[in-house]
């Protein structure tokens, strides 16, 4: 298992439903689904590192409540992709540099 950094994301989404769509690092562009699956398969782990002694913060899957995502948006919902929370926001995915989707990862969404 390769343990990788991300150092940028890709959102998509009005501001405050923004979510991330790519993660990107030393490893190249990868969707937030690709993120996923090789997190809950074991195949990668993902990490940022925060500005406190370049300490590593792991990534986590998280799923949501269906029922509850089904009854307040209409939709199933999808897992998604978040730093583990600590004690500092400096290295949570959405601190990241962001990067602007390209017209190819506009269309594989």
């Amino acid at each position: 298992m390769a343990h990788l950094q991300i150092t940028a994301v890709t959102l998509r989404g009005e501001p405050r439903l923004e979510h991330i769509t790519h993660i990107h690092g030393t490893f190249g562009t990868k969707t937030r689904e690709q993120g996923v699956y090789e997190i809950e398969r074991g195949i990668n782990s993902y990490f940022t590192l925060g500005a406190f002694m370049y300490a590593e913060t792991p990534i986590e899957v998280v799923k949501p409540n269906l029922l509850a995502v089904m009854a307040l948006l209409g939709t199933t919902g999808h897992a998604y992709l978040r730093s583990k929370p600590n004690l500092t926001a400096t290295d949570n995915l959405l601190s990241l540099p962001r990067r602007p989707a390209s017209l190819h990862n506009l269309l594989m969404a």
